[in-house]
């Protein structure tokens, strides 16, 4: 038979044995001077008792007899931190002196023979250095001996300060998500952002970092303290705070420090100094990047050494992430309600600018209806209405550039150009507005070739619409200067005036589309404000870069080009003569084909008058039947016609035995870029936008016939 023997039974110097730390600890302690005395002595129950909670995994203590003297397990000490092993069999009320005032009815009630569950004790513990709330479930039970009598109290503990912190995190991001949403201004956000995130985590300062990588600064603001330290403001290099802990920031890696003193990236002798003086003994450091630069910071640190938990680091990640989504959000409204009344100010704009030239356009036409008009007056509306038309359509031409610029649909020449001629070919353009103006111009070229890799006419653009802009805002009598430079292979172009200048407010947004509004409201300059939009896209074509440059309002302006320099390729000589010019070419059979009647029958009229035989057709069948009984040396061919649309016209044309050979020409009011493009347009011999200059037409028409002849 075998004898199942109890702990009671077993011989009592095993009670302490064991390898692990917190045995050793109990061994090595003086029981002599605890009432509990030797252990050898102790009672069976108490032996019992103590051996199962030393082998659970679970915190338990133990209050034992009169004195309720204290033991508890290895689960247990972690708890206790530096007040073990001096707990040992100690009395219990001197073990938490602080809670002993809560805890001594629930102890009462155990040795009166209760048992008590409490769920979510909440207790403020210190451990490496920090005191931090911490949660558990508590369970009293009686300790009786053989008779029934209660010989102590027993509790078994769980914690659950994880579910504790993971609530407070929950509600805190909750708070500061409601926060931010009702703020619509970014600095507002910043401070509301930082306020609540360091009163929550109990540091001494919280500060927003603006990071300028070409200049290797920091420019701290937007601060928060507890009142212990003093703020953080001002433009620092880099280097103060450690070039380490940029370095690892510019990765988009935080910095994390619970000792700054020991800390690799701040403990140095160049940058430890900084730390202490600003009282900054832990930290953490969360980048805020984009497109893989960083741009931003937020900083948290304390004045006293601080391990940071986990989750406390991901906190603060969360909530930085929160406060920058905010800030890009309310910069992102604030850029739809300011493009949307750029848009306005643009539509307005726009119908004052057609209007303008609509008005003389009317009156011309109405005076040419009236009987007995002399061929002065009416050679003089007729320059009149070409003027307008001409306004008209520099305006539109200069929607469409910018549409087709901006969208990336603009494919440049590239040439070797000398830089020297844009710039006189520019000026040539926008002399006659400064001779008006009487402007002092001054132009300072580099010696030397200077050779940039570009399309010509479009740089004469950049820098007529550059020289334009300068006589514009100048007042009478002022001064503009274009100079020329080149320096570590750019060439750099810089056209400047003393005139009316650029407000503060206004420069960051020169360069985007209809800002003119903003600049001149009184529309004493007119235009649309698409110029200065349309030199930023084509410089940045050219692989360059444009720049504005004003000390405010009446102090003047600058524009700065750059745009990369080439070397010249060795000219090659060419032996070619210049051709003998054609002759006027011979009456030629034209047919029109308009849905526009008044449009057709003007230039069909035009050609007439210039000595061609003319047809008129407004449909593709009507076209059809003209072409079925009668050959045409040439077809004007509107696209946009109703039913068979031109591109179809054309294609049937060049199967008609009477047009099979003829010349083609497009004309349209469209205006796309694609719609002029030989893939898109296979049947036709050349493309036209309205409003088309007749003298293009003709001259057309004359190197045609020309061609036949020779």
């Amino acid at each position: 038979m075998h004898v199942i023997k109890t702990a009671a039974d077993a011989p009592k110097a095993t009670l302490f044995e064991g390898e692990d730390p917190f045995r050793s600890a109990l061994r090595g302690r003086d029981w002599s001077t605890t009432a509990l005395g030797d252990p050898d002595a102790w009672p069976a129950l108490l032996r019992t008792t103590y051996a199962l909670m030393l082998d659970s995994h679970f915190p338990m203590i133990l209050a034992w007899g009169r004195e309720l003297s204290f033991l508890y397990n290895a689960a247990y000490a972690p708890i206790l931190y530096t007040r073990h092993p001096a707990a040992l069999g100690a009395p219990m009320c001197e073990v938490w002196p602080e809670y002993w005032n809560v805890v001594q009815p629930v102890v009462v009630r155990s040795l009166l023979g209760e048992t008590t569950y409490t769920e979510d004790v909440v207790r403020r513990i210190e451990h490496d250095g920090v005191t931090e709330e911490r949660s558990f479930n508590t369970s009293y039970s009686p300790v009786r001996d053989a008779d029934g009598t209660v010989a102590g109290v027993i509790c078994v503990i769980s914690e659950h300060t994880a579910r504790l912190r993971l609530e407070q995190r929950q509600a805190f991001q909750l708070q500061v998500a409601d926060r931010l949403r009702e703020l619509s201004d970014p600095q507002a956000i910043f401070s509301a952002t930082i306020e609540l995130l360091g009163r929550y985590l109990k540091v001494s300062r919280v500060v927003i970092g603006e990071y300028d990588c070409e200049q290797g600064q920091v420019t701290f603001s937007s601060n928060f303290t507890d009142g212990t330290v003093a703020e953080l403001s001002g433009s620092f290099d880099c280097a103060v705070f450690g070039r380490d802990n940029f370095a690892l920031l510019e990765t988009g890696a935080s910095w994390i420090a619970a000792d700054t003193a020991k800390d690799p990236c701040s403990a140095g002798a160049l940058v430890w100094p900084a730390f202490q003086s600003l009282q900054i003994h832990a930290g953490v450091l969360v980048p805020r990047t984009r497109n893989g630069n960083l741009i931003s910071c937020l900083f948290i640190n304390h004045s006293e050494v601080r391990p940071w938990r986990e989750d406390e680091v991901q906190l603060i990640k969360d909530v930085a992430d929160r406060m920058w989504n905010a800030i890009e959000r309310v910069r992102a409204e604030a850029a739809l309600v300011q493009a949307d009344r750029r848009k306005d100010q643009f539509l307005a704009l726009l119908a004052h600018e057609l209007r303008n030239p609509l008005a003389p356009i009317s009156a011309a036409a109405e005076l040419l209806k009236l009987p007995h008009v002399d061929s002065a007056r009416a050679h003089a509306t007729g320059t009149i209405i070409a003027r307008q038309v001409s306004h008209m359509t520099g305006l539109v031409d200069d929607l469409l550039d910018v549409s087709r610029v901006t969208r990336g649909l603009v494919e440049i020449d590239r040439q070797e150009i000398d830089i020297k001629r844009v710039v006189a070919d520019a000026i040539e353009q926008v002399r006659p507005l400064m001779d008006t103006r009487r402007h002092h111009l001054a132009v300072q070229l580099a010696p030397g070739d200077t050779y940039v890799g570009g399309d010509y006419q479009r740089l004469v653009q950049v820098l007529a619409n550059l020289c334009n802009n300068a006589a514009k805002y100048t007042p009478q009598g002022g001064r503009i200067e274009v100079t020329m430079d080149s320096a570590d292979g750019e060439v750099i172009i810089r056209v400047s005036d003393d005139g009316v200048g650029i407000s503060s407010e206004l420069l960051p947004h020169v360069f985007e589309l209809f800002s003119q509004a903003e600049r001149n409201t009184d529309r004493a300059q007119g235009g649309l404000g698409l110029g200065l939009a349309l030199v930023r896209s084509l410089v940045d074509l050219h692989g360059g870069s444009v720049t504005a440059a004003s000390e405010g309002l009446d102090k003047g302006s600058t524009f700065t080009v750059r745009l990369p320099r080439i070397a010249k390729t060795p000219a090659v000589e060419n032996d070619r003569q210049p051709g003998a010019a054609r002759a006027p070419g011979a009456c030629l059979k034209l047919l029109v084909v308009d849905d526009n009647v008044d449009g057709a029958q003007m230039l069909a009229m035009y050609l007439e008058a210039s000595g061609h035989d003319v047809a008129v057709a407004h449909t593709g069948p009507a076209a059809l039947q003209q072409v079925a009984g009668a050959s045409f040396d040439a077809c004007l061919l509107d696209i946009g016609l109703p039913g068979m649309d031109g591109n179809e016209l054309a294609r049937r044309l060049r199967t008609e035995r009477n047009t099979r050979a003829a010349l083609l020409i497009a004309v349209t009011g469209y205006g796309q870029q694609t719609d002029g493009h030989a893939s898109e347009r296979p049947h036709f011999d050349h493309y036209l936008v309205k409003p088309v200059d007749p003298m293009a037409i003709v001259n057309l028409l004359s190197t045609h016939s020309n061609a036949r002849v020779n």
